[in-house]
């Protein structure tokens, strides 16, 4: 089984997805990239690509979410599951920060665990 990435211009999307359909075990994912400009007739990233979600608070309630129900909770945990769901791998520490800060995560004495309060 193998997971396939590529970066598609604007034009082809339709194409490469009607391609897929019936191949795959999921439903194909199109994200677009944030930055994209055409370049010698090919869309080429200006600076690094980058296609993560930004929703303001999203991350916040995404891992008040994922963490509902547990009584310890991992930063590793946290970081996977945000980066699962489309966000910059470095996004966690917003959302730990909030969460942390509005008393609904706690610091234990293990490095990198957290304890659900609420």
């Amino acid at each position: 089984m193998f997971e396939i990435k590529c970066i598609v211009a604007d034009k082809k999307v339709v194409e490469v997805l009607h391609l897929l359909d019936g191949h795959t075990l999921e439903p194909p994912v199109a994200l677009p990239i944030r930055g994209a400009a055409v370049a010698n007739g090919h869309h080429a990233p200006k600076t690094k690509a980058k296609s993560w979600t930004t929703a303001p608070g999203g991350s916040v309630n995404i891992l008040q979410s994922f963490v509902k129900g547990r009584k310890k909770v991992a930063v590793k945990e946290m970081r996977m599951h945000l980066v699962e769901q489309g966000y910059s791998p470095n996004g966690y520490s917003y959302a730990l920060q909030s969460l942390t800060k509005d008393g609904f995560l706690k610091k234990t004495k293990e490095p990198g665990v957290y304890e659900v309060v609420r």
